[in-house]
């Protein structure tokens, strides 16, 4: 995944400094089959019928990725947002319980080791 989303982040780049406003279809379709065959790699390199725990947490992983996807590559399609590991499009949203707000025990000690 690494590599792909430095791919993504050169293409973009080249498409920057030219001063163009957008990416071609063809580099979004480049960079869109380079992020599915990589989701694809993750899910066999993981199967689900693996029990260790980094397995686990590599099929999560390779989950969220899939389920952020537009998100994640948010910056091929905007040339004006630049490239961040910004973790924080990927927090769980809020949750309300009778009039208070909070968020899942996992995620508050997640977010503060990571912001």
């Amino acid at each position: 995944m690494a590599d792909t989303l430095l791919e993504a982040h050169r293409i973009a780049t080249v498409a920057r400094d030219q001063g163009r406003a957008a990416l071609s279809g063809n580099e979004i379709r480049i960079i869109g089959r380079l992020y599915t065959g990589a989701l694809a790699r993750a899910r066999t390199d993981n199967p689900a019928s693996g029990t260790t725990v980094p397995g686990g947490h590599a099929r999560t992983l390779g989950a969220r990725f899939g389920a952020c996807r537009e998100v994640i590559l948010r910056f091929t399609t905007n040339l004006a947002v630049g490239f961040t590991s910004n973790i924080s499009v990927m927090r769980s949203p809020l949750r309300v319980h009778a009039g208070c707000v909070s968020r899942p025990r996992r995620v508050q000690r997640r977010m503060c080791l990571t912001g």
